[in-house]
This record gives structure tokens, sequence and C-alpha cells, in this order.
């Protein structure tokens, strides 16, 4: 009968699947067999078919994972002998897509089939019009096929789902958690029937089974909480999910909030199949009041060389606590001068206020040095920074550290760095630093080992190798050999490398002549020598050698050739490096002069 479509779209997804180029992961059957005899199926590599008697045949379909598309056709009959994927259906090995049937019309029918409970985990099945699957038992028994409930099952207009026992209800396909019976309400608590997943030509999934969608927040944004010194949120948000209705948000955030500031509540909305989605508010405690310092003015502290300030002043907030000041400024000062030190009353909602304490010091002494006689610095190639020393100031306060040198010290030799020692005062001290480069170490060779340079003949310039100087100097790098090369054999240049400074290393380098190519005729083919009776000498060819050297020709003629015919002689080019070629001349004897008498006329004879 005629199937409907349940919708124009899978199906145009299927055909178009149906009519794409072959992938990795493809199979298809070539003869009728077991499923898990690996002799009937071909496998797409990315390149070729290939047969199991092929290097890098995976096993049959999802024996050693997932399989792509997967084609039972030209009329072959697949028995389903083992499962395909695992319990909880779903899981383990899957096909992305199993085609049935072949649809070419008055060919035979594509069948699968099976004889017990299978599992079949895949994501798409699609029913040709010559495709069957059949649930094949010789007696009534329970045999039920599953597959995931999220399957695409699309059956053309000819496909069949059948049985071979008649009208039996124990003749089952599960589609994740709803069956379909062989024949409809018998015995089978009314299940849809085969025909009719036909006649809607296909199984459209449950949208609840595997459901993947979110629930949606009933309220697109949440209200803002607000209040002065504290908050309680007492509204529990909702959401709405496609498969499980309302559904009341949840949150590990506090609901109450005491301190100043901007809070966020993390509320979560889960359906119970795994699909989760949350929503934000925001809670406001917005004290808006700064703290009122407790004196209005701060005593002044005042000192000879040191002050610490050790009374920390207060503020009252609005909300009733005690706020104790706060400050980046120092409590201790040891450096003459005049200093303020801010005080800051937050009361760690944002509000805050500040008050200002005066410090006086007078000093009039200059640091001294902690170290008599500073150390040399020594380095090869330069010094790009330096460790500043240290001075005593009197009064114990802190002592800024300067010095006249211009970084990176590069030049080679001993430069003089003066430091300067200055307090907070201005009073000031010097002292010297001798910073000396001395480079000594030689260049590296960029490559360990320089690659042999090999020619036939002769090497007329060599590219110079690199090494790095650990000071980032220019190497000048030269070698030995006298070029040109031509010896055959080894040859070792040996390279040196040298800096700045006159530090030098060195490094070979194997150049390698061997000429290997023999002699070409200077003539590609020979002409022939004729004569009428004999030749007696023969005028050698020539070669020329690829390296230009001399080539010793010869053959193997016996002279003087007499013999009527063609003799092949054969010429023989040999080089310095005893490399040959042969090339063949034709000389050809034929007589073809009659004998010429040896008077001009013969005297007449008379008689009587």
């Amino acid at each position: 009968m005629l199937k409907k479509y349940f919708t124009t779209f899978l199906l145009f997804l299927f055909f178009s699947v149906a009519a794409v180029a072959q992938t990795v992961g493809d199979y298809r059957t070539i003869s009728s067999g077991d499923w898990s005899d690996t002799g009937i199926w071909e496998y797409f590599d990315g390149t070729s078919w290939i047969t199991d008697a092929d290097a890098g045949f995976p096993g049959y379909p999802a024996q050693n994972g997932d399989a792509n598309r997967v084609e039972i056709s030209s009329g072959h009959t697949i028995l389903l002998d083992v499962n395909i994927g695992t319990s909880p259906i779903g899981t383990g090995n899957s096909i992305a897509l199993l085609v049935i049937g072949d649809g070419v019309n008055g060919s035979s029918n594509e069948t699968l089939t099976f004889t017990s409970d299978k599992f079949l985990n895949a994501s798409s099945i699609l029913i040709r019009d010559t495709g069957v699957l059949q649930w094949d038992s010789v007696t009534n028994a329970d045999i039920r096929l599953t597959v995931p409930g999220d399957v695409s099952l699309t059956i053309e207009n000819g496909g069949n789902l059948e049985g071979t026992n008649g009208c039996s209800s124990n003749q089952r396909l599960i589609v994740g958690t709803k069956e379909y019976s062989r024949c409809s309400s018998n015995g089978a608590g009314g299940n849809p029937s085969f025909d009719e997943i036909e006649g809607d030509g296909g199984v459209n999934p449950d949208p609840c089974v595997d459901d993947s969608e979110v629930a949606v927040p009933d309220v697109a944004t949440l209200p803002t909480v607000t209040g002065e010194c504290s908050v309680t949120v007492s509204t529990v948000p909702t959401a709405t999910d496609n498969c499980e209705g309302s559904i009341t948000g949840t949150t590990t955030d506090p609901l109450t909030y005491t301190g100043e500031g901007t809070y966020t509540i993390t509320w979560t909305y889960d359906d119970g199949n795994g699909n989760v989605i949350t929503q934000n508010q925001t809670v406001v405690v917005d004290n808006v009041t700064p703290p009122t310092p407790d004196v209005a003015t701060i005593p002044t502290e005042t000192g000879e060389c040191s002050v610490t300030v050790t009374a920390v002043p207060t503020a009252t907030d609005v909300c009733g606590a005690t706020i104790t000041g706060t400050t980046t400024d120092p409590l201790t000062y040891t450096g003459e001068g005049t200093y303020t030190i801010t005080w800051t009353y937050d009361d760690g909602n944002g509000n805050s206020s500040t008050q200002d304490q005066n410090v006086i010091i007078t000093d009039t002494t200059a640091p001294v040095a902690d170290v008599a006689t500073l150390s040399d610095i020594i380095a090869q190639c330069e010094v790009t920074s330096l460790t500043a020393p240290t001075a005593t100031d009197n009064c114990g306060g802190v002592v800024t550290v300067t010095n006249d040198a211009s970084l990176p010290i590069t030049a080679q030799g001993t430069t003089v760095v003066t430091w300067t020692y200055t307090d907070a005062q201005g009073n000031f001290s010097t002292q010297t630093q001798n910073v000396i480069i001395t480079d000594t170490t030689a260049p590296v060779a960029d490559v360990a080992t320089l690659s042999d340079i090999i020619a036939q003949c002769e090497v007329t310039s060599l590219t110079a190798p690199t090494a790095t100087d650990n000071c980032g100097g220019v190497v000048t790098v030269t070698n030995d050999a006298s070029l040109p090369i031509t010896a055959q054999g080894t040859t070792v240049v040996t390279w040196t490398y040298t800096d700045a400074q006159g530090n030098f290393s060195t490094q070979t380098q194997n150049v390698i002549i061997t000429d290997t190519t023999a002699p070409v005729a200077d003539v590609a083919t020979l002409s022939d020598i004729i004569a009428q009776c004999e030749v007696t000498s023969l005028t050698a060819p020539t070669a020329t050698d690829n390296c230009g050297g001399v080539v010793t020709v010869t053959n193997d003629a016996s002279l003087p050739i007499t013999a009527q015919g063609t003799t092949v002689v054969t010429w023989t080019y040999t080089d310095a490096q005893g490399n040959f070629s042969t090339q063949t001349q034709d000389v050809i004897i034929t007589d073809t002069t009659p004998p010429v008498p040896d008077a001009a006329s013969l005297p007449d004879i008379t008689a009587e």
C-alpha cells in the first residue's frame, strides 16, 4: 500500500545522504550471509573499497568502533546474528545510517533478518522500496528488535517491516520505550502495528525521549531586590519545560544579605533529564552614607629621626558599626620632612570618608654605604641589569639608590659605575663599582655536523656554514679549501669561526668527488661503413665525458674485415674513472662490380 512520509525534509535528507560520495567508515554488502561474517562486507577506507583480505579492514560494521553508512544492496539477505550497541540502547558502538535496499525497481529484495532479540544502535534507518526488515521465526516466540528512542526510521513506498510467522504480536519493534507489534491489539496491549509504521512512512522520535531541550524561565529578567542595610529574597522564580511542565528554581547562594554591595543569586532550573539552565538575579544592599570620624582633628605626630604612629583613629557607620581607619601610607617615618597620613574609613559597602594626620621629622646626615668596597661585576658579553647596593640612613629612613650606568654595558674592558645614596631629606653620598666585560668564549657552530658535499666532477664554490657568538656579535667564517676542488675522492675542508675578540672554533666538512657517469657518444647512431671487398681500417668515433676528461675509444673489430655481408663492430668509450658506454656500427661488404677483361679487344682467330 502507499505509505505517507512524515516530513519532506527527512526524506530529502535521506535521499541526499544516499547520493553523496563515499566517506571513511562506509560499508556495503558483497554477498548474503551473517552480519558477523566479515567476508560479506566491503569497507571504504577513504580511497577505495577493501575487503577482509586487505590490510586495514576493521571488521564487520560496528564491531570495533562506530560505522558511518551501512548499505544492504544487490538482492542480499543479511542475518543480524550480533547486537549492535549495548544495554541500555543508545550506548556502545553505533551506525550513523543503515540503508536496507538499493531502490532498484524490479530487482530482488534486500533483507535484514534476525531470529532472536537484538539491539540495533543506529541514528537513522532507511528502508528503500526494495528493502525488508524481517522478523524471522519458525515458532511464535518473542522476537524484539530494539532501536534508540531518537532514531529516524524512514520507510519508502515499497519498503516493508514483516514477519514470517503470520500475525504475531510477539514480533515487536521497540523504539526507546515505545513498542510496535506485528499485529495491532493482538495480545500486545494495543500496541501500534507495523502496518501503521509503514503507513506513516516511518517513526517520528518522541521529543521527550533523550530530551535535550532546556526549560524556559517564566520571567525573562528577574527583578532586582534592593535594601538599605540588609535584604532577604523570599520569592522563588519558576520556568516551563517542554516535557516536565513547571519547574521551581533552586540555588546554593544565600537568600539573606547584610553587607552593602551588589550580589548575584544564580537560580538553576533542572528538568531531571539532564537539561539544566541557569538565571541570575541581582540583590543590591545600598548604604550610601559614609562613616563619620569620631575625632574632628587628629593630633600631629613629631620626632627627630623617626616617628611611629600607634594610635589608629575610628569612625561610626550609619548602620551602627565602628569603622577602624586604614591607610596605605607608612606608619613609621625615618627621613626628615613633613608627611601626611591619610586615614580611610570604609564601611565595606562602597562608602568611605578620609581624614589627614601630619607627621614632622628633621634630618641632615647623609646615608652610609653598607659595604666599604663594592665587588667587581665580571661578564663575558654584557651586563643588562645591576643589583643595587644598600646604604643606611642615620635615622633608619628609606634610602634611594641610583647609578649613572647606561645599560646594557657591552664595551669590552672596565666601566666604572657611580652609585648615589639619597635619603628622604635629600642628603646623599656616592660609591663606585667596576663592571669588567671580557669575552673568552669561542663561537659555536649552528649545525653539529656539516653535511657532505657530493659532486661528480668538481666543486667550484662552498656555502659558508654559520656559527653563533655567545655575545651575539659578528662571526667571521673562513676555510682552508683551494677551489675548485676536482680531485676524485674525499677532500676535508676545515671551517674556522672567529668572533670580534679573536676567539675561534673549527669544524670540518667532507667534499666528495665521485664520477659515476659514463661517457656519452657524440653521435647517437653511427653511419654504416660500406665497401666492395674489404675494410682495412676504422675511423674512431668520439664521446664526451661529463667531467671533460679524456675518453679512451676501443673496438672489438678484427681487421681487415673481408666477410661479405654485415659485420657489427662494438665501440667502447671509457673515461679516466673506468666508467664506460658502448655503441655499435655496421660494416657492410657487398661486391657488386662485374670482372673487367684484361685485354680491351681480343685478337681475331683465323684458320684455313
